[in-house]
């Protein structure tokens, strides 16, 4: 995996930890009861509660302005962390799509040789060679497969499957995740083959999916969560605040 890949991915996963933490910590505040006792907590701490309150025989407009004002700092700390939270939300989400879809794709077919044979790199002149060498694989790969049923497209695939990183099967499991990705599959002509087409294109999502790394495998629940206790709070009367508002 490639160094900035690698860093994306970790941002993916610490932001997908900070929603789950920031809505656990952000759900028991959403209660009506939550949010009375914070405020009679802040009424005490203002002198207009408790034992020799120095506001405690202030005039009742007095102490509802202050709870209003009271009210209202709670309320909007609360709307902070959850513009915060909606943010962060919808930074996860757009970033969690496009490292999955980067993560989930096979590789090249220079990754492929280099991973092969176990190479940091390789050199440009065989980096030249090896796209060549691809294309014209790709290129009578792609004839043979649109001449075949789907059924033998997804044998032709699970076979690829067995050694993905062969220069022949990394090819065939390229250009059958394109095919299907472009709707460009051969269409079945018999009866039989009917169900086919969706076999292949279960196969492929499961095979995208055992390619994500752990970093990745969270992401859309952390935005699940986040999105309900945005939810939540918004049954609450309390809606998120952006930073500056």
């Amino acid at each position: 995996m490639a160094p900035d890949q690698y860093e994306a991915i970790k941002q993916v996963a610490a932001m997908a930890a900070e929603i789950e933490r920031e809505s656990a910590e952000i759900d028991p505040q959403l209660f009506h009861e939550a949010r009375a006792e914070a405020v009679a907590k802040l009424m005490e701490r203002g002198g207009f509660t408790g034992k020799d309150a120095p506001f405690r025989y202030a005039p009742e407009a007095a102490k509802r302005e202050a709870h209003g004002r009271y009210l209202a700092e709670v309320e909007g700390q609360i709307a902070t962390r959850l513009g915060l939270l909606d943010d962060t939300i919808r930074l996860l989400a757009a970033a969690g799509q496009a490292r999955e879809a980067v993560a989930a794709e096979p590789p090249s077919a220079e990754d492929a040789f280099r991973r092969l044979h176990n190479l940091a790199a390789v050199e440009r002149g065989q980096a030249v060679n090896l796209a060549i060498l691809d294309e014209l694989r790709v290129a009578r790969l792609h004839k043979e497969l649109l001449d075949l049923p789907p059924s033998a497209v997804l044998a032709r695939y699970e076979k690829a499957l067995e050694a993905p990183l062969e220069g022949e099967q990394a090819a065939t499991i390229r250009l059958v995740e394109q095919l299907a990705a472009a709707k460009r599959l051969p269409m079945p002509k018999k009866t039989d083959e009917a169900g086919n087409l969706a076999k292949i294109e279960k196969r492929i999502a499961e095979v995208r999916a055992s390619r994500l790394p752990d970093g990745l495998k969270g992401w859309r629940e952390a935005v699940a969560r986040g999105r309900k206790t945005l939810q939540r709070a918004e049954l609450g009367g309390l809606k998120p605040r952006k930073a500056g508002a």
